[in-house]
């Protein structure tokens, strides 16, 4: 199993270069589109084999959707527009400012510190000082890598 998480890891760490290099042609905006359409036709296209091949699987996910409060709802329209604008601001840094690696190690280091803080304070996680020393060596390391390209 860990070796197919390190394989997606590795083929989403291409992304970003990915990225660069069609927004070399588009603006993010038509760039957010294309891939929101294309998204979302896979999507369909995966409901659809569900469907025909699964017809369980649609019918527990149905259920499951009628089962979801208000405030799940709310989360998931949350998250949503968190998504679209996060994706938005992304692919205009990766276009005008920052080198897609730099945008990467922002987002990653800031995606690892959210957890971190959520996984305390909300779900009271435990972490030994070997991790929180990890933890701030990788800080630490972003933090000189990013600064000497800055210069």
């Amino acid at each position: 199993m860990y070796d197919i998480v390190l394989g997606i890891s590795i083929i989403k760490s291409i992304r970003p270069y990915f990225r660069k290099v069609v927004l070399g042609t588009l603006d993010p905006h038509d760039f957010f589109f294309i891939n929101t359409i294309t998204v979302f036709v896979l999507a369909l296209c995966y409901f659809i084999y569900l469907y025909c091949y699964r017809e369980d699987a649609v019918i527990k996910t149905l259920k499951n959707y009628k089962k979801l409060s208000i405030i799940q709802f709310l989360c998931v329209f949350l998250l949503s527009g968190l998504t679209i604008i996060s994706t938005i601001l992304l692919m205009e840094f990766d276009k005008n400012f920052n080198t897609p690696l730099i945008n990467s190690l922002y987002l990653n280091t800031a995606s690892v510190l959210t957890m971190l803080v959520i996984g305390v304070f909300l779900f009271e996680e435990k972490y030994d000082y070997i991790q929180i020393l990890g933890i701030a060596l990788i800080i630490l390391g972003i933090y000189l890598f990013v600064n000497k390209n800055l210069d």
